[in-house]
């Protein structure tokens, strides 16, 4: 297992995987309509690609004997560290690796100082909220979070990192 950051020369690795664990995470639970707005709106190649090369936005693999198995996208800001998009397919799930990537980016956000790490996750991603308060995230807020044409909430989430 290794987790590697993703280049240019990675973008439809990436957009594959973005859409493959979206779908399965969140397919069978919004309409077929909005789901595909959604994908072809954040997670098409030009889009990514763009985040990818705008200096905030930072992608990392992880990946099993040279299998993509999941992703994660950060953006860094002065004192804080957003957790964009923690994801992980279906079939290697429950195994560790969404751990190993929250690790990561725990690691990266104390290495460069900064503050905390927030996050938002939707209100009816149980697994998800489990996950984050396991690793001591707590609620602090809620927000808008448009898929598609479907509004619907996130919770926000942070972890203090500061002494």
């Amino acid at each position: 297992m290794k987790i590697r950051k993703i280049t240019s020369a990675d973008i439809d690795a990436l957009s594959q995987i973005s859409q493959d664990t979206f779908i399965e995470t969140f397919g069978s639970q919004n309409s077929s309509a909005d789901t595909k707005k959604y994908l072809e709106e954040r997670m098409g190649t030009k889009i990514l690609l763009s985040e990818l090369t705008n200096g905030k936005s930072t992608f990392y693999f992880i990946e099993l004997q040279d299998q993509v198995v999941g992703y994660v996208k950060i953006n860094t800001y002065e004192d804080y560290i957003l957790l964009q998009r923690i994801y992980i397919l279906r079939k290697y799930q429950e195994r560790g690796y969404g751990q190993k990537l929250l690790s990561h980016v725990i690691a990266i956000a104390t290495d460069e100082k900064k503050d905390y790490i927030e996050l938002g996750v939707w209100e009816e991603n149980i697994q998800a909220i489990r996950f984050y308060q396991k690793n001591q995230f707590q609620k602090i807020g809620e927000h808008d979070f448009v898929l598609g044409n479907d509004i619907q909430t996130d919770y926000t989430m942070r972890l203090n990192l500061a002494q």
